[in-house]
């Protein structure tokens, strides 16, 4: 077998198996949106495609995610007959695998198979790839979408790049944001830089995204974006790692001036822009930022033959990441889990429970029973007043508030103890960590 195939197996065995020992032993899926996720996965594969009946009780809202993700979720489940709880554990190593493929595949068309294997190998020990790797999330099957939308923009296949470029509006917003920022910087750069004029593909794909995602946008499109902030740029080493910092600097002074350096800066230069000075979630943009700085990484490492250079780079990149991930625990424990699944089954039905933004999707998902706060906050009209009603509740208990939104119980978990003081209510069930009241 050729030497660059072993290096290619090596690399995805990496990737597959880091994820895989981060995931697959935790008995519930890491990071707490990822339950969000779930229900309305769960929500879809019953049938419900259009209301959200498990957030901003009791009356929900509708679906305002992009669906992609939940039906593929949603099918998934139906087809394999696993919990939605497993499927999350089980399929991150599969999906990093496929964006680690989808990387390399995007730098060899620029490059060569040497900076190809190099940069992949180095995304596959990035920490703030990992970080997100290990989360069963929309933007996890996106980060595919985006390398394989770059790649056929690239190849000149406007078409296939049209249709990725839609399926990522419709997988996950901010995502799509990323990828038509470097194609439009890309078309303007070409054609100041290399007298190049690819503006009339680049409308092209834009068209074809629009032709796909309207449809959906237009009967739910959100109502609120969400602010964020940005990373400190003293940051960026950490997330991204030291190593393949100090490399991506380095690897800039071997790049000339031709197209698949236009390409690769274009993409560098507008995913740090918006990780600075996007309006909504800059610093996400930063996890889309790993990719061109990477393949910069892959070119400086590419170059380097001695094999005592290469090995201690390696292990102090992939120290890095592991010892940013290897702490990550479930937002859930089993114990409060069981308290939820008491909930599930001591409720009135078209009732709700009153909890914290955090606590709202893991109790949503398995109580059954819609939470007084969006298990998702994202595009509610009522975000403010439902907000502000909960920390009045809790502050002053004010029990019309009950009666507004039709609470059963109210719920007094770990986040609720760090911000408020406990209900002055009849206990029903109490853990060691958790504990529900009713008036």
């Amino acid at each position: 077998m050729h030497p660059s195939r072993i290096a290619l197996i090596f690399v995805v065995l990496l990737s597959f198996s880091t994820v895989s020992a981060i995931t697959i032993p935790k008995e519930y899926p890491l990071s707490w949106d990822v339950w969000y996720h779930l229900r309305i996965s769960r929500q879809f594969s019953e049938g419900q495609f259009t209301w959200d009946s498990g957030s901003f009780g009791p009356q929900g809202r509708p679906h305002t995610y992009p669906p992609v993700f939940h039906v593929v979720t949603a099918l998934l489940h139906r087809g394999s007959g696993l919990p939605l709880e497993t499927l999350a554990r089980i399929l991150p190593p599969f999906l990093v695998t496929l964006s680690i493929l989808a990387l390399y595949l995007l730098t060899r068309t620029l490059f060569d198979e040497k900076v190809a294997i190099s940069s992949s190998l180095l995304a596959a020990v990035c920490p703030l790839f990992l970080d997100r790797a290990v989360s069963y999330t929309p933007e996890l099957l996106a980060l595919i979408l985006f390398n394989l939308g770059l790649y056929t923009f690239y190849q000149q296949k406007w078409v296939l790049s049209g249709v990725i470029s839609g399926l990522l509006v419709l997988t996950h917003g901010l995502s799509s944001a990323a990828f038509i920022a470097v194609i439009f910087i890309y078309t303007f750069f070409s054609l100041v830089i290399l007298r190049k004029n690819y503006l009339k593909h680049f409308l092209g794909v834009i068209l074809l995204t629009l032709v796909i995602s309207v449809p959906w946008g237009l009967s739910h499109a959100p109502v609120f974006f969400p602010k964020g902030f940005a990373y400190p740029l003293e940051l960026y080493p950490e997330k991204l790692g030291f190593v393949i910092m100090v490399l991506a600097f380095l690897g800039a002074v071997f790049l000339s001036r031709n197209r698949e350096t236009v390409f690769l800066l274009s993409g560098t230069g507008s995913l740090f822009l918006l990780s600075q000075g996007s309006p909504s979630l800059p610093y996400r943009f930063t996890e889309f930022l790993v990719f061109p700085v990477v393949i910069l990484a892959g070119v400086s490492l590419s170059r380097i033959s001695r094999y005592w250079v290469l090995v201690p780079l390696f292990l102090l990149a992939f120290a890095q990441s592991y010892w940013v991930i290897e702490p990550y625990h479930p937002v859930v424990t089993t114990e409060q889990a069981q308290s939820y699944s008491w909930l599930s089954s001591s409720s009135v039905s078209g009732s709700t429970v009153i909890c914290e933004w955090r606590t709202a999707p893991v109790m949503a998902f398995f109580s059954h029973t819609p939470p007084v706060k969006g298990a998702y906050q994202f595009g509610a009209p009522d975000l403010v007043k439902r907000t502000a009603d909960t920390t009045t509740f809790y502050t002053d208990h004010v029990t019309s508030i009950l009666q507004t939104y039709n609470v059963s119980f109210i719920y007094y978990g770990p986040e609720e103890r760090v911000l408020y003081s406990e209900p002055p209510f009849n206990r029903v069930y109490a853990t060691a960590e958790t504990a529900f009241y009713h008036q």
